[in-house]
């Protein structure tokens, strides 16, 4: 993803809760475990302002052959 530099950024999948710090140019990457069907994704960027921005993203896994 990308973001400020200088924010904070907590991905939580559920089951999950992981904290990733952006690069100098604001991007950042983490990888989640995902399960089959639908998975919900909370991105929350916190600012040193206090400020807070956050995303939901749904993504849909199948491990079914085609």
């Amino acid at each position: 993803g990308k973001t400020d530099a200088d924010a904070t950024i907590i991905i939580d999948t559920g089951s999950d809760q992981q904290v990733a710090k952006p690069t100098q140019s604001g991007s950042f990457t983490l990888t989640v475990s995902l399960d089959d069907g639908q998975n919900l994704i909370n991105i929350l960027a916190k600012y040193p302002d206090g400020t807070e921005k956050s995303e939901t993203r749904t993504v849909t896994v199948s491990s079914e052959s085609f």
